[in-house]
């Protein structure tokens, strides 16, 4: 099997980054039994090292620059996702990969690219996040800003991560609080238990 793996950050070990160790470990376990492919977004502060350690377990491995500065959620790169998209629609015709896997919710929009079935990791929901932020909300105006925050967010998981064949999640908590239609408003065939 060919999977081309998707990833907002170059997977690289050791780590403590928990945002790369589950691809890391995933790509070094899948090697032995797939050929992979892997599109990373990269920033200037991983080091060549780093930007190599892929390549023993991939077969094809392209890099897109990401943004210098943070992204204020995730303190990782900032995405440029129409850069991305184009690596992967080259990945895909270069690689003729038979599974899409992508890592983080943020890529989403990515799903089914050339008609490839696609597996969604999703290590963290914006929405979920955001109900926490309600739920911790100090003032009435931290509240509402949090609960819209929450509605937008929950609006795109909705359309994005349908979409996916399959959605990978990291506890029982997030699968459930992803399908609760009364928290969230998503129907989501790849999350059922």
């Amino acid at each position: 099997m060919r999977v081309l793996m998707v990833s907002p950050m170059p997977p690289f070990l050791p780590t403590h980054d928990g945002f790369r160790l589950l691809p890391s470990h995933l790509l070094a376990q899948l090697a032995a039994r797939c050929t992979l492919g892997l599109v990373a977004a990269t920033s200037p502060a991983e080091t060549p090292e780093q930007h190599r350690w892929a390549r023993r377990y991939c077969a094809d491995v392209s890099s897109v620059p990401g943004e210098r500065s943070a992204h204020p959620l995730t303190g990782g790169p900032r995405l440029r996702l129409p850069l991305i998209r184009e690596a992967v629609a080259l990945a895909i015709e270069r690689f003729c990969p038979d599974v899409l896997r992508l890592e983080g919710a943020v890529l989403a929009p990515l799903t089914r690219m050339g008609g490839i079935p696609t597996v969604l990791s999703v290590q963290d929901s914006l929405a979920l996040r955001a109900q926490e932020m309600r739920q911790l909300a100090r003032t009435p105006w931290a509240w509402l800003a949090a609960r819209r925050e929450a509605r937008r967010e929950a609006a795109w998981e909705q359309q994005w991560f349908a979409a996916a064949d399959a959605c990978v999640v990291l506890s029982e908590e997030d699968r459930a609080g992803l399908i609760d239609p009364d928290r969230m408003r998503l129907t989501m065939h790849g999350l059922a238990a």
